[in-house]
């Protein structure tokens, strides 16, 4: 709920873009696009 306060809901924290529609009604928590959490992921390996 703080995000939605600070207006940064659907808002990726990497890299600032929106996180498309479609992720958000997947992935409602989500606080990464798909390219930042794909790039995250592979980093992590």
């Amino acid at each position: 709920l703080g995000r939605i306060d600070k207006e940064e809901f659907g808002v990726c924290v990497l890299c600032g873009e929106l996180i498309v529609e479609e992720r958000m009604i997947e992935v409602p928590n989500a606080t990464k696009c798909v390219d930042c959490k794909t790039k995250d992921k592979l980093n992590l390996k």
